[in-house]
């Protein structure tokens, strides 16, 4: 049973040479489901016995010392080295294993780890338990290690597309994945040795091995070619990237899930709950490792856009309604823009979309306009019907407006249907900045290049904003503006430094309530992120003054006359100019005259002209 093949797999996963020797770990009780017909050989033992001649002759052939006749007296013969002789005897005949049958044999963890690489059983279900699964484990853990060292990292512009994709419901890894683990991700090809060609079986293309992806050689060869113009997501949504390109992406994004599955119940208990008892294993119908992984799939192409949608609907849906799935069917109809024009529909005609509300935005609008009539149904669970919406204004044209104050965050569905023929139909989406308060907090933000968050805070007057990111990884920029949201190009206060550490305080107005915005915006990707607020009440300070502003907006008192306020008091500046005599406004004088002073001018004889 143990060929070329068999032979240097079982070397790559002991770690020792073709040549080397391994000792066996004991046998064990067994009972595993035949997936190929296969022959078990004779199992042999050794058989100890006193032969009668020429022993009982009196003379020890082999020990002339021993007792004559000794090897006559049996029970002496057993317990004395020199009266036996080990002969093999056949303790099990040997028979074949029939495929889809249930075997029960004695085994070494080895020869059993042999018996599944060679494809010939199954190690799912309760095949392995005890100390044959410990022993098993430790094979499995030992060849993953060492498959692991020929795996490639993820390209920069792979992660980052993926990073692109996921961004608008990412929420640091309590779906999907985290954005960190695409940097400890290795991939490997399922021709690499015939070690991951038995890993990468049932027809699958892809399996998680840990931090260890064994895919197709075409879905790699797709992933690690970067002779092509498709470095971000706009790339793609330009028209970049083939279809199979597309669908390498698709299968690493649900192996990304894996990914975390694994990261979250460690290596052991993800290998016999998943790789074995699931993927090795035919148990995918119900299964909740893959129904994560389909769900995510769904959502996150769910929001990408027809495009990338319809590339792997098929697919996804397929997948769905396979796997038991709780997730909605793909209808790639989900905008993208806050604008769509020149919708046109016959009586009856339903046209579904779906829109999401980002995590910083709050109190979603939607305005329909146009001629004919044409009904706005919206939901939040799923997508409407005539019978079941959540807003449906129901009027005699085509506008019509449903606002949702409070919205929460997520996705929505719409449907446009014709009471009667409509055209150049326009639906309008929009939503505020999220309100985020005085003295909040969020943590474990994360964006990737040119991401934005936007978030606002009132503030009554007397009152100052201070802003504070700090913490994570990567470069992220505070931007903040009053009363108006900021953008990359307009704003109030940019500290503008080459790490996440940035604080902006706010100026104060004592006039009034104001609305400040921030703006947090990725300058290179980053993660971990802390963003928080605090506000705090402007004390006056006018100890020692009497003039000027106070600190808080106010003012500590003004100046009368010639007077202006100079640090804090009023100073008199004398006023001479264009005059040569007469008072300087301050008590003193411009100058004296011989004759008269009149109008600041020295003049002649006694009476002003």
């Amino acid at each position: 049973m143990t060929d070329a093949r068999s032979a240097w797999v079982l070397a790559a996963v002991l770690g020792v040479g073709l040549s080397g020797a391994s000792a066996k770990a004991g046998e064990y009780d067994v009972c595993v489901e035949v997936l190929q017909d296969f022959w078990i050989p004779p199992v042999m033992g050794t058989e100890r016995t006193c032969l009668g001649f020429p022993e009982c002759l009196g003379v020890n052939l082999v020990d002339p010392l021993a007792p004559a006749g000794i090897c006559c007296m049996p029970a002496i013969c057993m317990s004395y080295p020199t009266c036996t002789v080990a002969k093999n005897i056949i303790v099990a005949a040997g028979y074949v294993a029939h495929a889809n049958e249930v075997h029960c044999f004695q085994t070494t963890p080895e020869d059993l780890w042999q018996l599944w690489l060679d494809g010939l059983v199954s190690l799912g279900g309760d095949a392995l338990s005890g100390g044959l699964l410990d022993a098993t484990m430790q094979l499995a853990e030992a060849d993953i290690e060492h498959l692991s060292l020929a795996g490639t990292s993820l390209p920069i512009h792979v992660r980052n597309i993926l990073k692109e994709m996921v961004a608008s419901i990412y929420d640091n890894g309590v779906t999907g994945f985290e954005y960190r683990s695409l940097d400890d991700v290795k991939l490997l090809r399922e021709s690499y040795n015939p070690s991951t060609d038995a890993w990468l079986n049932g027809g699958h293309p892809a399996i998680t091995l840990g931090h260890l992806i064994v895919l197709e050689d075409a879905l790699v060869d797709e992933l690690l070619n970067t002779d092509r113009n498709v470095m971000s997501l706009d790339d793609l949504r330009r028209g970049g990237g083939s279809a199979a390109f597309m669908q390498a992406l698709n299968t690493l994004l649900h192996e990304m899930v894996h990914v975390k599955q694994y990261e979250r119940l460690g290596m052991r208990t993800f290998l016999k709950d998943y790789v074995i008892d699931v993927a090795l294993s035919g148990g995918y119908g119900f299964d909740k490792f893959e129904q994560e992984a389909i769900g995510y799939e769904a959502r996150v192409f769910g929001v990408l856009g027809s495009r990338f949608c319809e590339s792997v609907k098929g697919h996804v849906n397929g997948s769905i309604a396979t796997y038991n799935v709780p997730a909605i069917p793909l209808t790639c109809t989900h905008l993208t823009t806050k604008t769509v024009w020149n919708l046109s529909g016959a009586v009856g005609a339903e046209t579904q979309y779906s829109v999401l509300l980002p995590s910083d935005a709050q109190n979603l609008k939607i305005v329909m306009t146009g001629s004919g009539d044409a009904d706005l149904y919206l939901r939040k669970a799923g997508p409407p019907s005539q019978a079941i919406y959540d807003a449906r204004p129901f009027l005699g044209n085509s506008n019509e407006t449903i606002a949702l104050t409070g919205a929460t965050p997520g996705l929505y569905y719409l449907m446009v249907r014709g009471w009667q023929a409509y055209s150049g139909v326009t639906l309008t989406l929009s939503y505020d900045a999220a309100n985020f308060g005085a003295g909040a907090s969020l943590s474990g933000l994360s964006g990737v290049t040119g991401d934005t968050k936007l978030y606002w805070v009132d503030v009554s007057g007397g009152i100052a904003v201070k802003f504070q990111l700090a913490g994570g990884s990567g470069d992220a920029d505070l931007y903040v503006r009053a009363e108006q949201p900021p953008t990359p190009n307009q704003w109030d206060y940019r500290p503008y430094l080459g790490s996440n550490n940035e604080t902006v305080t706010t100026s104060v107005d004592a006039s009034g309530s104001k609305r400040w915005y921030a703006m947090v915006r990725s300058y290179r990707d980053y993660a971990g992120l802390i963003f928080a607020t605090t506000t705090s009440a402007c004390t006056p300070v006018c100890s020692g003054t009497t003039c000027g502003p106070d600190g808080c907006g106010g003012s500590c008192g003004s100046c009368s006359g010639n007077q202006s306020c100079i640090a804090g008091h009023c100073v008199c500046i004398p006023n001479c100019r264009n005059q040569s005599c007469g008072p300087d406004g301050c008590g003193g004088s411009c100058g004296s005259c011989s004759g008269r002073c009149c109008g600041g001018q020295c003049v002649s004889g006694k009476v002003c002209p």
